[in-house]
Order: C-alpha cells, then structure tokens, then sequence
C-alpha cells in the first residue's frame, strides 16, 4: 500500500514482495513470534494487548490469533498480571490506603496491559 502510494509500478512491487518471501524476510507469522518474545521479555503483556498491537502492525486476524494461543498460555498471562500487579503496589506504596489505591490503580494498569484483572487481584491481595 505504501509503496503503491509512492506510485511504483505494481510489478515492482510484485517482484520486491515474492523476493522477500523467498529468503523468508517476509513472514508476518515470523515476525508476530519475534514480537511477543520480545515484548515479554522487555515489557510483558496479557494475550488482549498483544492481539491489538499485532493488529495495528498490520498482521491479519488469524495469523495473530494463532500465533498468540501458541506463544501465550495462562503462565504467561498470570507472570504480567503479576508484574503489573508488583508495579503497581511499588509505585504507591507510600499511600496512605494503599490497597483500595493499589487496587484502583491496578485495575487501569492491567486494561492498558491487557492482562486479566481477577488474578491481578489475587495477587495484590495476597502481597498487601
């Protein structure tokens, strides 16, 4: 799409897409594996975010679906939940009510991480 906006020839583009393909840099299933892994190594996400940032990357629906269930299992999703949790709890811990604080807090940290809040929860509780 880009490039047909800088107006090449359709060819071009044609014979540039089929090249990458060959030498496999061209591999959207590849690329959202490599996403993840490094998106939950630097800054972990529940399986809700990363579907939404592979989507707005441009990969199809399915390819991210089944790359996501792949890569992300309920171990992974309870590991960010907790960092989020842990996070949330270091970043308010001088408040005076630092639960309902905490818990409010964490509830917006784990919408925009997308992580499951039940066990996020479960977490704070069990570390107040």
């Amino acid at each position: 799409v880009r490039l047909r906006r800088k107006e090449f020839e359709p060819e071009h583009i044609d014979a540039v897409i089929r090249r990458l393909r060959e030498l496999e840099l061209l591999d959207d299933a590849h690329f959202a594996e490599l996403w993840i892994a490094n998106r939950q190594k630097l800054r972990p996400k529940g399986a809700q975010a990363l579907r939404q940032e592979l989507r707005a990357k441009g990969i199809d629906r399915d390819t991210v679906d089944q790359v996501v269930s792949s890569t992300i299992d309920e171990d992974d999703e309870r590991a960010a939940c907790e960092q989020v949790a842990r996070q949330a709890l270091r970043r308010y811990a001088d408040v005076s009510d630092n639960t309902a604080f905490a818990s409010t807090r964490s509830s917006r940290c784990s919408i925009n991480s997308g992580v499951k809040h039940m066990a996020e929860m479960r977490y704070i509780e069990c570390n107040l």
